[in-house]
């Protein structure tokens, strides 16, 4: 039997990554295994040294086949690196195990994985086997059970199933046109699988696993799991990008190994359902709100008859989701401040930095100090112009508009941006992708930034151009050196005393 390749996703957790690979490599298949490694690199400067000291242990690793590592010219994210990855590889060998970094599998992992893909090759209403299985409390006579729930803790797939991955979350959305459709997808009610799809299109959150899951229930097909489970996700402790913590309540009981026979009815077991949608039930499931009362509706009645402009605050039509603050992978200094409603995504802001309202910051690092006008939008992605088109179908297989007829992505479609520290930028101002903003510079109000702004430098327009500088180079160079903004609280005492006096400044700090 061709044992599948294993791909491995990891950014900058060296402690996780090591209990992942250690256990990998008990697995008794694991030294006839060809390992493939995708480390992301570091979405910000903080995260670098310890994504450098990660990619460090990778290259010390052995007990496989071979070992191929695939390292991340800029940030990625897990979902885009996931969906990438899991393309390239299976699209090359047609069948793939995939882990994350935080999934310990039991020795008889691979050989589960293995036999399950080869088992189930031709049965077209298999679309992945799982490794993991909820905590349920039901009897089970059977080794392997059949279901349609998500699950992505160490899994497998095949070309042909992959191949119907649907990154655009509105198709489900509308396929899940019923009340009877959302509790089955959502196990038989109670899961949170179709809010997170929700989520995903209002881009409050961004995540594949939900939309494979999607995929193929649309198709009506089912995955394989082991009766008990066959890893162990230690991600739950609030270190992982989307595995937050969870006082372990989807930790399961391990064992050793699963046996797959080679006889088999393929039917959904509705024990185990009913036992894993108990288990949301009673251990996941956010309450839901009780009823308003017949004299909550009365008050509203009363309000909407003296005040009544009230009526909007309660339209079902209206998005109060555009006026919401939506943040995430988002680092914000205790002492800076950011003013909604506002979308952040990927973006670290340093100690006193302030964001006016109505900002759209994406894969930005913004330094200290910096003053940022309303309506900025920094970020939001490359489309080549050296093509046959401009449109992503055909570069792209993120499915911006819901379809696509490339099977990889062939550009760099985000690039990260830097704001440097002490940086003032006017209102109305758009920042491309890749650029970066020296220290002290100031951006006039309404430019387009499409190329690299000096430090301390006055650019403004469409396009931007330098006017001029704030000081004299040899100023400037000098207050590079100095870094201001470095200093402790008694230093910028010292920068609000002598506030206009540079020179002054200069002569005493060196």
């Amino acid at each position: 039997m061709e044992l599948a390749p294993i791909i491995l996703f990891v950014y900058n957790r060296l402690a996780h990554t090591k209990q992942t690979i250690e256990a990998l490599q008990n697995n008794e298949l694991a030294t006839n295994s060809v390992l493939y490694i995708y480390s992301d690199n570091a979405r910000n400067a903080e995260d670098k040294e310890s994504v450098t000291e990660l990619r460090a242990y990778l290259k010390t690793l052995s007990g496989f086949k071979k070992i191929n590592i695939i390292e991340r010219k800029t940030n990625w994210g897990l979902a885009n690196n996931i969906i990438d990855g899991v393309t390239s590889i299976v699209n090359k060998y047609g069948k793939i195990i995939v882990l994350e970094d935080d999934v310990v599998t039991s020795k008889g992992f691979l050989k589960f994985m293995n036999n399950g893909l080869r088992l189930y090759e031709e049965e077209k209403t298999i679309s992945q086997i799982n490794g993991y299985v909820y905590p349920f409390n039901k009897s089970l006579n059977e080794d392997v059970i059949y279901l349609r729930i998500l699950a992505c803790w160490g899994w497998a797939t095949w070309k042909d199933r992959w191949a119907d991955y649907e990154h655009d979350v509105s198709k489900a959305i509308d396929f899940l046109d019923s009340k009877e459709k959302i509790n089955a997808f959502n196990i038989l009610g109670h899961a949170d699988y179709y809010k997170q799809l929700i989520d995903n299109k209002d881009k409050l959150i961004y995540t594949w696993a939900v939309r494979w899951y999607a995929s193929w229930f649309m198709k009506g097909q089912l995955a394989v799991f082991p009766s008990k489970s066959l890893v162990l996700n230690i991600g739950d402790d609030d270190s992982g990008v989307h595995s937050k913590a969870s006082n372990n309540v989807f930790r399961n009981t391990t064992v050793d190994e699963v046996p797959i026979k080679d006889n088999y009815t393929i039917a959904e077991s509705q024990v185990a359902k009913q036992g894993i949608d108990d288990f949301y039930k009673q251990r996941v499931a956010v309450p839901k709100k009780e009823k308003k009362s017949f004299i909550s509706k009365v008050l509203k009645s009363i309000l909407f008859r003296y005040l009544p402009e009230t009526r909007v605050l309660f339209d079902k039509d209206v998005n109060w989701k555009l006026l919401k603050n939506t943040t995430y992978n988002f680092k914000l200094a205790t002492t800076a401040k950011v003013n909604g409603p506002y979308y952040i995504v990927d973006t670290t802001i340093g100690d006193y930095s302030y964001v006016s309202p109505n900002s759209h910051i994406d894969k930005t690092e913004i330094g200290k100090f910096c003053s940022i006008g309303p309506n900025l939008i920094s970020g939001w992605g490359i489309h080549p112009t050296h093509g046959i088109s401009t449109h992503p179908m055909f570069y792209s297989n993120m499915k911006q508009n819901g379809q696509t007829f490339s099977t990889v992505t062939k550009i760099e479609e985000r690039k990260a941006i830097k704001i440097g520290n002490d940086v003032f930028i006017g209102a109305n101002v758009t920042i491309m992708d890749g650029i970066t903003i020296g220290d002290g510079a100031v951006i006039g109000a309404g430019s387009i930034v499409s190329k690299d702004i000096p430090p301390y430098a006055i650019a403004v327009g469409t396009p931007i151009k330098v006017i001029r500088y704030r000081f004299e180079q040899d100023v400037i160079a000098k207050l590079l050196d100095i870094k201001w903004w470095e200093k402790g609280i008694s230093e910028f005492k010292e920068v609000e005393e002598m506030f206009f006096n540079v020179e002054e400044y200069i002569n005493k700090t060196n």
